[in-house]
């Protein structure tokens, strides 16, 4: 197997008696959007230091392009660094902030024009080179930053958090300038954030990290779809996490609660035995206005969302407390109060020990 453009080997990293790192590996191939995604303090912008040679691991190794960089310092590495406080300076004009590392490193004023030139066509702001920073919005703002980090051509981007403090609908229009970029430029983009948005929209591969230690890496279809874990569940997107035993027969697990004596999910998809969480995304959920589910519950909230109705019910056993439900199904509408039974897709649930 060819090496990756980025390596990192069983990295651990101590800051006295805190772990904050222990034992990564990842691989980030050339042209690869990969994101590090995680609840906040477990450790991805670490990781990303340690590949910026911001911070030293305490063990284990970094590797850019199969060169050994663990005591490299930052600027003898091919690195460039877009954070999430974007520290543009307000006295330079926006050619100027892009080409200041340019101009450190000796490059020819011609060069620089030149170079400048391109990258702003990039970003999509030719002819913004004389503007002041503080005259654009939250967004060129952003492209500009992108573009003072991708003029130096560096073998790998990382981004720290750069579109989390932008509103909804800016953040959304910044992924798909984003993503158009990083398609144009033939590095990878290694970037950090605890945004699911973000990550699943924009990544080729993602990895989930908690306490310091990942959880899983693979595509965000893969992660979603087939998560590794019951914290992996629970933080990519939504789920109902619901305690039972589970039994397999053959090729089918079937999973029991307490005060129910039919299963109330089978699948061909896991076998297992004994005391399981099972997890089961809201849109997998299914409403019924007859007997038809398995649990019989009450509709205790409704919000309506424009493309679909988020339902809360609260099932009749006290072995389930709340099932969050997504019906893109509108044609039958429940009120709060109104008793429904709750069925559970088979495809649609994934088995834990």
């Amino acid at each position: 197997m060819a090496d990756a453009l980025v390596r990192v080997d069983n990295v651990r990293k101590e800051y006295g008696s805190l772990v904050a790192v222990d034992g990564v590996t990842l691989r980030i191939e050339a042209g690869e959007f990969f994101s590090l995604l995680g609840p906040s303090g477990c450790g991805k912008t670490t990781c990303l230091r340690m590949i910026s040679g911001f911070e030293t691991p305490t063990d284990g190794s970094v590797f850019i392009e199969g060169t050994d960089v663990t005591g490299t310092p930052p600027n003898k590495r091919n690195t460039n660094m877009v954070f999430q406080h974007l520290s543009l300076f307000p006295h330079l004009t926006v050619g100027e902030n892009i080409q200041y590392g340019l101009k450190k490193s000796g490059v020819g004023a011609d060069e620089r024009e030149a170079r400048v030139s391109r990258i702003l066509e990039l970003v999509d702001l030719s002819g913004y080179q004389d503007r002041n920073p503080n005259e654009l919005s939250g967004g060129q703002q952003q492209r500009v930053a992108l573009a003072r980090a991708l003029v130096n051509n560096p073998d790998v981007l990382l981004l720290d958090e750069p579109l989390s403090g932008l509103d909804r609908k800016l953040r959304q229009h910044m992924q798909v300038e984003l993503a158009k970029i990083q398609r144009e430029v033939e590095g990878a983009f290694f970037y950090v954030t605890h945004d699911q948005e973000v990550a699943m929209t924009l990544s080729d591969r993602l990895a989930i990290m908690n306490n310091g230690v990942i959880q899983q890496v693979g595509t965000p279809e893969e992660v979603y779809n087939n998560p590794a874990n019951a914290f992996v569940a629970d933080f990519i997107g939504d789920t109902n996490l619901i305690e039972g035993r589970a039994e397999t027969t053959e090729d089918t697990v079937s999973v029991f609660v307490d005060g129910i004596a039919d299963p109330i999910w089978e699948s061909k998809r896991n076998t297992t035995t004994g005391e399981v969480r099972l997890s089961v995304r809201p849109e997998s959920v299914r409403l019924h206005d007859d007997d038809r589910g398995v649990l019989t519950a009450e509709v205790v909230d409704r919000f309506f969302q424009g493309d679909h109705v988020e339902y809360i019910v609260s099932p009749e056993v006290d072995s389930v407390s709340e099932i969050d439900v997504t019906d893109y199904k509108t044609d039958h509408t429940f009120t709060e109060g109104e008793a429904v039974s709750v069925s559970f897709d088979e495809n649609g649930g994934v088995v834990f020990d």
